[in-house]
């Protein structure tokens, strides 16, 4: 059944794709429209109330829309919400702007290109106004401002009236990442078309406005919302809950590092690989953690780990582990990390919003700093976790805190306060209330009245 769900889901991706194509070779926008409306789909994870007249498309992304299902987890949307797949929009963007611009690099002073976005711009106008008018939209949603296909379709909704949102969700970041990604908005991002940008804390609010990407009015700090989960579930835990599980989110090269277009990012210019080391990655430190933490789990077959990959990211991550791995470790590569936490009596990340969630959930926490002196470079790229979580410098520390971590298994109920600043300040949320913030910023969007309406 889940096979044939797959085949019927790819045979209608190629097909609503053929019927954009044919769309563009006849002229036709309306063609678009009905490829757009019959590859929508309502979430199935949020329940609304009441008769759902106004309509929220939602352009989705993973992580995102586990903020978006936080931001309605405690109460039903009073809308209806549509995922519209991000491929419908890039299929458009392919016919007028293919190779020209990217994710990394949006501006340009080619102007061919500017006169292309123009067009583009124009057919989504067109798209948009007939797809209102037959089938209704009052807001649309996005995940990040940097998606070059959407970028213009940001425009042409602003142009339409169609509030345009964008609920931002790459604000982890250090102060030293942030230096580089405000000259990085400056020359390469641009201004935000939209209406709003929601943003998790206050470091990523003011570098998108200082780099000019919005006005100080269209950013609200709102939280990372998915963070409500592990408030809740360290509320909801029993200290007593006997707990064997050592949750060890493996580690991405480039956590937190200013990689930019695939380059790395520093006073504005980009460095060539070897320029400062070896490799500008964590390639070291993951070699480092991985060797010890398999290394303690041979030694303790009767504790079970869980080693989580990154999605996109777990078939390397996997690889470097090795082919084969004791009995009692379980690698998972998809899906989501926070309903882990459950079963964990203690995490392992690095440079992560894993990190952070397992902080808010009340589990001891630790950072594994097996450094060397190659590493030195990148050190202002670490998250400051002021004493949150438990810092390691050597495999023999590891050894030890897994064990006294193991033994205590305690679960803090009331978050010391070096927690919730560290959680104020990197993800918004220290009190568990970002959905309920979230939720109102999508709201206004949707009853708002078009100011633009045409």
């Amino acid at each position: 059944m889940t096979l044939l769900r797959t085949v019927t889901s790819s045979f209608l991706q190629i097909f609503f794709d053929k019927l954009i194509d044919l769309s563009h070779f006849l002229n036709m926008p309306l063609l678009t429209v009905v490829a757009w409306r019959f590859s929508l789909k309502e979430m199935k994870n949020i329940s609304h109330k009441g008769s759902a007249s106004k309509k929220l498309i939602v352009l989705a992304k993973s992580g995102g829309v586990d903020d978006l299902e936080a931001a309605f987890a405690a109460t039903p949307a009073s809308f209806k919400i549509y995922i519209l797949p991000r491929s419908m929009v890039k299929q458009t963007f392919l016919y007028y702007l293919k190779g020209r611009v990217s994710d990394g690099q949006y501006l340009t002073t080619d102007k061919e290109t500017e006169r292309l976005k123009m067009e583009y711009r124009a057919y989504l106008y067109k798209v948009l106004k007939y797809y209102k008018r037959l089938f209704g939209c009052d807001a649309i949603l996005q995940f990040n401002f940097i998606y070059h296909a959407e970028r213009e379709l940001a425009a042409a909704s602003s142009e339409l009236g169609i509030p345009f949102l964008c609920s931002y969700k790459e604000c982890l970041r250090s102060a030293a990442f942030w230096q580089e990604t405000e000259d990085w908005y400056k020359k390469s991002i641009g201004v935000f078309q939209g209406w709003k940008i929601a943003v998790y804390n206050e470091q990523a609010r003011e570098s998108i406005i200082r780099s000019g990407v919005a006005e100080s009015w269209q950013v609200e700090t709102v939280g990372c919302a998915r963070l409500d989960y592990s408030h809740d579930l360290r509320n909801a835990n029993a200290t007593e809950t006997p707990r064997r599980v050592i949750l060890f989110y493996l580690i991405q090269d480039t956590a937190g590092l200013p990689y930019f277009n695939g380059c790395f990012r520093k006073d504005g210019e980009n460095i060539e690989e070897g320029e400062f080391g070896p490799l500008l990655t964590w390639h070291s430190l993951v070699q480092r953690t991985n060797a010890a933490i398999l290394r303690f789990a041979e030694d303790n077959p009767d504790i079970e780990f869980i080693f989580k990959g990154k999605t996109g990211h777990s078939s390397k991550q996997r690889e470097r582990l090795g082919k084969s791995l004791p009995e009692n470790i379980t690698v998972l590569c998809d899906g989501t990390g926070n309903d882990l936490l459950k079963q964990a009596a203690v995490v392992i990340g690095w440079n992560t919003t894993a990190v952070l969630e397992s902080i808010a959930s009340g589990l001891p926490t630790i950072i594994p700093m097996l450094l060397n002196h190659d590493d030195d470079f990148l050190k202002p790229y670490i998250l400051d976790l002021n004493g949150a979580a438990i810092q390691v410098i050597s495999p023999d520390e590891l050894e030890q805190a897994l064990i006294h971590t193991l033994k205590n298994r305690k679960i803090l109920r009331k978050l010391p306060e070096k927690r919730k600043h560290v959680l104020k300040k990197y993800l918004g949320n220290d009190d568990g209330l970002s959905g309920e913030r979230l939720r109102k910023f999508i709201e206004d969007a949707v009853y708002r009245e078009a100011a633009n309406a045409s």
